[in-house]
């Protein structure tokens, strides 16, 4: 076992400039020292991930991927987030430098990290990424959402903006640049991401959707108020799959005991017990115990992280650079 191990817990989080100015350094100390440098992608042990990608990568229920175009891309990923977080009956607090978008860094490379992980986990599979070759920025913007100074002293105790956000002050609301959209390419498939920040969910709590176009299938993740603001997997058939996707899902019971196939009209739904959900602390749980099994034996880390860490950070900070513009 090397003496010293490195992680980057969730750098999504980290100012983009500085994700650029020091992720080529880091790659390059982990190889050199055999440091085993992870990103906290809790979402790939997810149970509805896991679901989504063995169908996604099964070619009688899925088909081949469809690359799709600028205005009907093949891959459509959303997420929304809320400022206002209810923990234990009381508003999760915030420092007042959250706020501040050159510190904190914009919600594309911040929550929308994850969304790519997942993207390109689920169109390529076990496959390394040339940032250079493999991805082409198309359009980025941002947008800001409203906060009054009422709602920032509830999250953060300070009487008064600080100085520092003064360039988003607008009259009493501060401008917080946390929304992003970006459009790209990424070996040929179309794919737009978008993160957006809220105040407070109505109900429930941070929400994903995506949706995923293959030539026999669509597969989408909703999460809205039909799901009871719960993530659910849909497949929306295109060609005759009811005999390969009920044969598919039979065939993951094994690994996911209880899983079903239920017929919402001309759509599918995968009923997933809550028994094999695997919850927020657990996916943390399981990243623990999957990154300290790398420390244990650095050559088990699979060849792929490394290009795909810096192909997707590359992407998410070239985002937010274009939407600056």
């Amino acid at each position: 076992m090397p003496e010293t191990s490195l992680v980057v817990v969730d750098p999504g989080h980290f100012h983009a400039t500085l994700v650029q100015q020091q992720m080529y350094p880091a790659l390059t100390t982990a190889n050199e020292q055999q440091l085993v440098l992870a990103d906290m992608m809790t979402g790939r042990h997810n149970t509805l991930v896991r679901l989504l990608q063995a169908l996604r990568c099964d070619p009688e229920v899925f088909g081949d991927p469809i690359a799709g175009t600028g205005d009907e891309p093949g891959v459509l990923l959303s997420g929304m987030h809320y400022l206002r977080k209810v923990v234990a009956g009381l508003p999760n607090p915030r420092p007042a430098w959250y706020f501040d978008v050159t510190e904190q860094g914009e919600g594309l490379a911040d929550t929308g990290v994850h969304l790519v992980d997942r993207g390109h986990e689920m169109l390529f599979p076990e496959q390394p990424l040339d940032w250079q070759r493999d991805i082409e920025i198309l359009a980025a913007s941002r947008w800001p959402t409203p906060v009054s100074l009422s709602q920032f002293r509830e999250l953060t105790g300070e009487g008064k903006w600080p100085d520092d956000l003064a360039p988003w002050i607008r009259g009493d609301v501060l401008e917080y640049l946390c929304n992003g959209r970006v459009d790209y390419r990424v070996r040929g498939t179309h794919v737009r991401l978008e993160v957006r920040w809220d105040w407070q969910a109505e109900q429930g709590d941070d929400t994903h959707h995506a949706l995923y176009r293959g030539t026999r299938c669509r597969l989408a993740v909703r999460q809205g108020p039909a799901e009871r603001f719960r993530p659910e997997l849909y497949v929306l058939p295109d060609e005759d799959i009811g005999a390969a996707l009920q044969q598919r899902i039979t065939e993951l019971q094994s690994s996911h005991p209880g899983i079903a196939v239920e017929t919402l009209g001309s759509e599918w739904r995968i009923a997933i017990p809550e028994a094999i959900r695997i919850g927020h602390d657990a996916a943390f749980g399981a990243f623990t115990r999957r990154f300290l099994a790398c420390v244990a034996d650095p050559v088990s880390l699979p060849a792929r992280e490394r290009p795909n860490l810096l192909a997707k950070y590359r992407l998410t900070t070239g985002a937010v650079a274009i939407s600056r513009r």
